[in-house]
């Protein structure tokens, strides 16, 4: 008996018998689902390239709108700014009762409520008698009226209830605030969700302060020019930062946020503002601006506030594209 040893091709007998024999419907069947299979997976890619492009299509067009508002709620704002200041100054030489803080202090308070965008309208002069109407950050209006005897501010606040009634709110015989060492500042910013930049022009401002959580570093974006009224024909110059990434914030904010005072005369400061930045870093803008503001209350306590506290803050929630 021998042993044979094949190599090269099997017949085609040995290979027909190796082959699974399917029969020409099974392989049409097959066929057909898998065609079906390929067609749907198609469908369903094409959709989700479709679904995609139409969300960033609609985020895009969503970003540009709420852009477009804000936009248009500034200019309106500050279109509507400039007139009210000229009409001030009007007044002060031919309506304003300058002579008499009491009667002043009613006309002061029909334009804050005639104008809600408003927080604070005042009027001082250059013996140091100050009178205005203001917002408090609790809520409601407040009349603030002071005057500079012998180097010492009397200071005297009613509270404007809805009833009419006004009872004291706050009284100092020397808050220390003496209203002609003071100016106006400006800071007028836009954040371009297209490229990330935040572009800005500051009249004697304080910088605005930036935080990125992703390396906990506080950075103070300094530049502008001199305050509101100090020289005339003064051009101001646009300044620009950025591009802003994921997750950092922006807070621009006036002096009268981190010089607040307590009962016991310490200032609210920049650390405890940088703090509250950091420990609420996850949460949206809005939020953020609420939980500094119940901080502000917290802090101060039953004290008032020598200065207004006027504050934007502002939290990049994604990339531009």
């Amino acid at each position: 008996m021998s042993n044979v040893e094949k190599t090269g091709e099997p017949s085609k007998a040995e290979s027909s018998s190796r082959r699974p024999a399917f029969s020409f419907r099974t392989k049409l069947a097959a066929g057909v689902c898998g065609l079906v299979l390929l067609t749907g997976a198609a469908a369903a890619w094409f959709s989700y390239r479709g679904a995609r492009a139409n969300t960033n299509a609609l985020v895009h067009s969503m970003f540009r709108e709420v852009s477009g508002h804000a936009v248009t709620h500034t200019r309106a704002f500050v279109m509507r700014a400039a007139p009210l200041a000229e009409s001030l100054a009007q007044l002060a030489d031919n309506g304003l009762a300058i002579h008499d803080s009491d009667l002043l202090a009613n006309q002061l308070l029909a334009i804050l409520k005639g104008n809600p965008g408003l927080s604070w309208v005042s009027y001082g002069d250059e013996d140091g008698t100050f009178t205005g109407v203001y917002r408090p950050i609790e809520g409601g209006l407040r009349i603030n009226q002071s005057r500079v005897v012998k180097g010492r501010t009397h200071l005297i606040e009613h509270d404007v209830l809805p009833d009419g009634t006004r009872p004291i709110a706050n009284q100092e015989q020397d808050s220390g605030y003496d209203p002609r060492n003071r100016f106006m500042t400006m800071h007028l910013a836009l954040c371009d969700s297209e490229t990330g930049m935040y572009r800005w022009v500051s009249a004697g401002h304080d910088p605005a302060i930036l935080y990125d959580p992703t390396a906990d570093a506080f950075e103070e974006i300094d530049a502008g020019d001199v305050p509101l009224g100090i020289m005339d024909d003064v051009e101001f110059t646009e300044y620009s930062y950025g591009p802003l990434k994921p997750g950092q914030i922006v807070f621009v904010g006036t002096d009268g946020v981190w010089e607040l005072p307590n009962a016991q005369g310490e200032q609210f400061g920049k650390e405890r503002l940088r703090q509250t930045l950091r420990e609420a870093k996850a949460e949206p803008a809005k939020r953020i601006a609420a939980i500094l503001l119940e901080r502000l209350i917290v802090f101060r306590g039953e004290v008032s506030p020598v200065d207004d506290i006027t504050y934007v803050i502002v939290k990049v929630e994604s990339a531009p594209e």
